[in-house]
């Protein structure tokens, strides 16, 4: 028996390698994620099963079915400078951060998903109150307040990079303010942190509070269909919707008597923000 190889069967085997490693290389593996529960989840455990439902591998069922409104984690935030925004510095504090809804916030960047998979809130105010303006006018509404300005600069800017990592910019709508004119306008801004909104907070209910809400401000997050959440961090804390028909006014919840009250926008009163992964 020859163990000579004709030229013509070296070439139908390179070819065969070649046919087969191009085979290979368009195989995707895909990696089997687990959910656990979210209390035993690290950080890195939580990208990880984010960065699937991103991706594909995982549907939002995968997740609901495991992860809940009110899940939480805890992390260090370090010292929030004013950055010219505001006039006060944030301490370093711990902060426990809760899952108010699924599927809920629209994102900047839709090329994966329109919707951002969870929004969180932080459970209580920080420690220090702030205003929403440095001035006395709402003016600009939201979207031109410094408060807005140090949730995206100075907050944002200091939040753990592997938290950061996982935070999606998604669009939030809010009224104009500058009332006085007659004029209303919904302004949307891409926001990495931001304030809750009334309607966000209380629902239906609040556009029959007077006020002149009309749910511009977007739509109420599961979680605080219970009151409970609502009022959790006790006192009273700023929302980013401005007064009706008024230049001077963004509203604040009081969660003593679970109202919606109005004051200047240069008042100091609790800041609780949330962001989306």
């Amino acid at each position: 028996m020859s163990n000579e190889i004709k030229v013509a069967d070296v070439d139908q085997v390179k070819e065969l390698f070649t046919a087969l490693k191009d085979k290979m290389n368009s195989l995707k593996i895909v990696e089997k994620i687990i959910v656990k529960p979210f209390s035993e989840c690290s950080l890195r455990d939580i990208a990880k099963i984010t960065n699937g439902y991103y991706n594909g591998n995982l549907q939002l069922d995968d997740i609901t079915k495991v992860w809940n409104i009110g899940d939480s984690f805890t992390f260090t935030l370090p010292s929030v400078p004013t950055g010219g925004y505001v006039s006060e510095t944030q301490p370093q504090q711990s902060v426990t951060m809760e899952i108010i809804d699924f599927n809920h916030d629209i994102l900047v960047d839709q090329t994966k998903k329109e919707k951002a998979l969870i929004t969180f809130c932080s459970s209580m105010c920080l420690s220090e109150k702030g205003k929403m303006k440095q001035a006395r006018s709402n003016n600009g509404g939201w979207n031109g307040s410094e408060r807005r300005n140090w949730c995206n600069n100075s907050l944002y800017g200091v939040i753990p990079q592997d938290i950061k990592n996982m935070i999606k910019q998604v669009v939030k709508k809010a009224t104009d303010g500058g009332y006085s004119s007659g004029k209303k306008t919904i302004l949307n801004s891409n926001d990495y942190c931001f304030l809750l909104s009334c309607v966000e907070l209380g629902g239906a209910s609040v556009v029959n509070e007077g006020y002149g809400l009309t749910g511009d401000d977007g739509f109420q997050y599961a979680a605080f269909t219970d009151k409970n959440n609502r009022t959790k961090p006790g006192g009273t804390y700023w929302t980013r919707s401005t007064r009706y028909k008024d230049n001077l006014r963004f509203f604040e919840y009081i969660t003593n008597n679970e109202a919606y009250d109005d004051e200047d926008a240069n008042l100091s009163y609790g800041i609780r923000f949330c962001f989306c992964i």
